[in-house]
């Protein structure tokens, strides 16, 4: 088995899916191909080289695997191999996975004005989907990618009603969505001003004609 099976899989997994995914790949066609191993890893770099992988199932001629519903993220490595039991290189570490990450910025939690900032890893033509209580708000087509627009460069506080607001961001790289995350905001009421206290009423008056 002289041909790598160029094969390198990153599964992302989202909080609020529930499904079962399944692997699939270009058939390798070498007159002595025996099956396929699919490794699985927990980390990148992901392969037998960095130690990281762990040999998930051996399969026959398929193109397809089912791994179920991973809890986490996780990465998956295939290899071909013959009937002599040689088996394929593993192919190139893919690269890092696109990850989003959210900032609150000001200090909803006392009546103050807040927003939320998103920064992402992802590569290609990125924008990021902004989505206030699960409705899409707008989007974002370059940094700061910031929950309610920037200024000069910095992303805008605003007051918004009390309340609870779940602010996501969804990347998206040449138009495909590559990963997503939530923030939960608590925004409570603007504080009353302090009532000042009237002054004090002047005593020892004393009424004088003037002639």
């Amino acid at each position: 088995m002289s041909r790598a099976l160029a094969m390198a899989v990153v599964l992302m997994l989202w909080n609020n899916m529930a499904w079962g995914a399944t692997l699939t790949w270009t058939a390798n066609t070498e007159p002595d191909l025996a099956g396929y191993h699919v490794y699985q890893c927990a980390q990148q770099p992901c392969g037998r080289a960095f130690g990281s992988a762990t040999r998930l199932a051996t399969l026959g001629t398929v193109t397809s695997f089912n791994i179920g519903t991973p809890a986490v993220i996780q990465y998956y490595v295939i290899t071909a191999y013959d009937f002599a039991n040689n088996e394929s290189s593993d192919p190139p570490p893919s690269p890092p996975a696109a990850t989003v990450r959210l900032t609150v910025l000001g200090s909803p939690n006392l009546g103050e004005p807040w927003t939320v900032q998103a920064t992402t890893n992802a590569s290609g033509t990125v924008s990021l989907e902004v989505r206030i209580n699960g409705a899409l708000d707008h989007t974002e087509m370059q940094s700061p990618y910031c929950a309610f627009g920037d200024t000069n460069g910095t992303c805008t506080r605003v007051q918004r009603p009390s309340g609870t607001y779940t602010v996501e961001f969804r990347v998206m790289s040449s138009g495909t969505e590559v990963a997503r995350q939530s923030v939960v905001v608590t925004a409570a009421a603007v504080p009353d001003l302090p009532q000042l206290a009237p002054p004090p009423a002047p005593d020892n008056l004393r009424l004088s004609s003037v002639y």
